[in-house]
């Protein structure tokens, strides 16, 4: 599901809820009185590209992977919702990839990096072990969203300033392999909307990201509860 910026603002909304509750839902509903959840788990949350990572299971074969991703997702809605992914799905890897609605829709640089951090905390505050993964904000080919490359920039430059900063954290650069020679987005990883990667796209995002996962020797994640 795409949700496209041409709709209006409660409609937006109104279908990013209902794919978000199914999103989270489904790998709750399949793992309920199964078995308990195995914290070794790779959670992807974020906007479209991670929804539509659809090769995702292959891409991280012999990894359980949980794909949250949603459709016109931005940090505000991440930082919503992070306190009950955690609890729901005490993972000790998350994957976060966001930011590229925000930019487009003319949120500043230091507003994303802040609800990063914002991000970071409340998942850091629930899961103590938990390792972040934070995926930059890629570039775009449309020219909607070019002209945005400046604030791309900053954001990204600020987002691994943030990460550094916090520890136990990962900044994944997926913004350089997707630009060739000239400092141009790559057109061959792009589907025809200019936005949206297609399997080659997803291909150099796999290849970047692999390396970086490197899960601990047993589980790291101890979930915090708050007393009665």
């Amino acid at each position: 599901m795409v949700i496209s910026g041409t709709r209006s603002t409660r409609s937006t909304r109104l279908l990013w809820f209902v794919a978000l509750t199914l999103s989270a839902l489904g790998p709750a509903a399949a793992q309920n009185g199964i078995e308990p959840f195995d914290p070794r788990t790779i959670v992807f949350i974020g906007s479209s590209s991670i929804d539509f990572w659809k090769t995702l299971p292959e891409d991280f074969a012999g990894e359980k992977v949980i794909n949250l991703g949603v459709a016109g997702t931005t940090y505000s809605h991440l930082v919503a919702h992070a306190g009950e992914w955690a609890v729901k799905y005490p993972a000790d890897r998350y994957v976060i990839y966001s930011g590229d609605n925000d930019i487009a829709w003319l949120q500043s640089p230091e507003k994303v990096a802040h609800q990063f951090r914002e991000v970071a905390g409340i998942l850091r505050a629930a899961l103590p072990g938990v390792h972040i993964l934070v995926i930059s904000i890629k570039p775009n080919l449309i020219p909607t969203r070019r002209v945005r490359i400046g604030a791309v920039r900053k954001a990204n430059a600020l987002i691994a300033a943030e990460t550094a900063a916090i520890g136990h954290a990962t900044y994944v650069d997926v913004h350089t392999p997707m630009l060739d020679r000239n400092g141009r987005p790559r057109a061959e990883l792009f589907t025809i909307d200019g936005i949206h990667m297609n399997e080659r796209g997803y291909r150099v995002w796999r290849d970047v990201l692999l390396p970086l996962l490197n899960p601990p020797a047993e589980p790291a994640v101890k979930l915090v509860t708050k007393p009665n």
